[in-house]
């Protein structure tokens, strides 16, 4: 019964289907270890904004695969 406050949206290249379960791990990880994550999220402008976010030097460490895998 809590309100939602961001929602990210998953996509995945075809034939690396199971890539996504990596990205969920991720995401939940970057949220449980940096809680200004979510802050930092809400307050956010715009799209691009939210971008750098997920794209900082402290979540990269997090989500580093990502680049490997695309």
């Amino acid at each position: 019964d809590e309100p939602v406050d961001i929602i990210i949206l998953v996509a995945t290249p075809q034939g690396k289907e199971e890539l996504h379960l990596k990205v969920l791990g991720a995401i939940a990880k970057i949220f449980t270890e940096d809680p200004r994550v979510h802050e930092r999220l809400l307050d956010a402008d715009d799209a691009a904004e939210a971008y750098d976010v997920l794209q900082s030097v402290e979540v990269q460490e997090i989500n580093y695969f990502l680049d490997d895998n695309f």
